[in-house]
């Protein structure tokens, strides 16, 4: 029961505490009389493009100015992100294939929010819109007062005769860039072929924007610094703390023991995905580790001893999702919560189960190579850690218990609490 709170509290308590810390990194706010106030911005995890954001002249004033985009025309995170106002209409059809519309749908509505820069060029800017519905692309030709949307329009075509829907796209994107490319006269065969076979997809659009802005390579979106890794790997070590419980069920079923701990080491490797790359506060990990431990675990409950050892190999997959709730370049704290898939194969089993006499004298049977325990596992973990100087991660994890094997009166379970220390290849 204990166990089962604590890990409602870390889902609650994660995405609560990740919209409400604030994260102020050095930058600019461009106001609505075209004032450039210089100072810091509470850079947040945006899954959706900010309707308001929060600007201090200096860290330590009390109370930030907050700028919407009735008050600002652009605000910039120095050297990692930057947003321009844009109002006009922009696109409400779905293209994620789960909400596809049944036949074509051109609804539109109008905005007037902040939408990200995603590269500028001598020629032409790249920016993006995202909320809830879709993320929408729109190219701005730098003499130009307001962006355009690329379009791009999926659904289901229905036909009557055949009671099929099939799914139709139109790529307009596709003809604009293409038009695009013929005003700035840059046009070749190798271009309009980069055109034709571009998906509607950040990379892409990069790509082309390159060609059109006379760029051999992308550019940090606001010319300064580099773009720090989606992802990052690591490579690590560490203990593991093991212990053996039983818990009697039928006749024994007041019986509840826990084994003496044993200790044995493990290593780990991974990769940590951003959810965002430049605040890296949240972000998921794949971690997969090896051990090898050790345990026991012996009782006396109704004149019956019970004991059993065993050695268990174990393979361990753990996909975790982590937030920073300090979040530092020199030092980051974190919790998280996930879950664990455990291979595991076990070798010198040794099960004693007998009957005490009243002068204590065993009667029973000695049972070697007890088989019948479980290869596959899984559970939930919980875990905590810190993370130094973007480097070093050193980390305490608790996997829930699994049961190991039952033999009618009593059912064995394993625990396990980890204490790793990681490496970081990338930032």
């Amino acid at each position: 029961m204990r166990f089962f709170l604590a890990v409602l509290f870390w889902s609650i308590f994660l995405p609560t505490i990740s919209f409400s810390q604030s994260n102020y990194k050095k930058g600019l706010v461009v106001n609505i009389q075209g004032d450039t106030l210089r100072g810091f911005i509470d850079y947040q995890e945006w899954r959706s493009d900010p309707v308001s954001v929060y600007y201090k002249k200096n860290l330590n004033d009390t109370n930030p100015i907050e700028f919407t985009n009735e008050t600002a025309n652009y605000f910039e995170i120095t050297g990692l992100d930057a947003y321009q106002r844009y109002v006009g209409r922009v696109t409400m059809d779905p293209i994620n294939m789960t909400h596809l519309s049944v036949d074509i749908d051109t609804t539109t509505s109008k905005a007037n929010r902040f939408i990200r820069i995603v590269q500028k060029g001598e020629r032409v800017n790249l920016l993006s819109y995202t909320d809830n519905i879709k993320t929408r692309f729109f190219i701005q030709e730098n003499a130009d007062v307001k962006p355009t949307e690329l379009l791009f329009r999926q659904y289901y075509q229905t036909y009557d005769d055949v009671n099929i829907r099939k799914i139709q796209s139109s790529r307009i994107y596709k003809g604009q860039l293409w038009l695009l490319a013929n005003n700035l006269k840059v046009v070749s065969p190798a271009l309009k072929n980069q055109i034709e076979s571009a998906e509607y997809a950040k990379k892409d659009f990069v790509n082309i924007l390159n060609k059109l802005n006379g760029l051999g390579k992308q550019e940090v979106i606001t010319g300064k610094g580099n773009t720090p890794n989606k992802a990052r790997f690591f490579l690590g070590f560490g203990g593991n703390r093991s212990n053996l419980t039983v818990t009697g069920i039928k006749n024994q079923g007041n019986l509840k023991l826990a084994g003496k701990s044993e200790y044995s080491p493990k290593i780990s490797t991974g990769i940590d995905l951003f959810f965002n790359r430049n605040t890296q506060r949240l972000f998921f990990r794949g971690e997969v580790s090896f051990l090898s431990s050790k345990t026991e675990i012996t009782s006396v409950y109704n004149s019956y001893l019970t004991n059993l050892k065993v050695q268990q190999n174990t393979l361990s997959l753990s996909p975790e999702l982590i937030y920073n709730i300090f979040n530092k370049d020199i030092f980051k704290f974190n919790i998280g919560v996930g879950g664990f898939a455990n291979i595991s194969e076990y070798s010198n089993i040794d099960y004693r189960k007998s009957y005490l006499t009243s002068e204590k004298e065993e009667i029973g049977t000695l049972r070697k190579n007890y088989q019948y325990f479980p290869k596959k596992t899984a559970g939930v973990l919980l875990r905590s850690g810190l993370i130094i100087n973007k480097k070093i991660d050193l980390s305490a994890l608790y996997y829930s218990p699994v049961l190991l094997t039952s033999d009618g009166d009593y059912e064995f379970r394993s625990q396990m609490i980890h204490l790793e220390l990681n490496y970081f290849f990338k930032r």
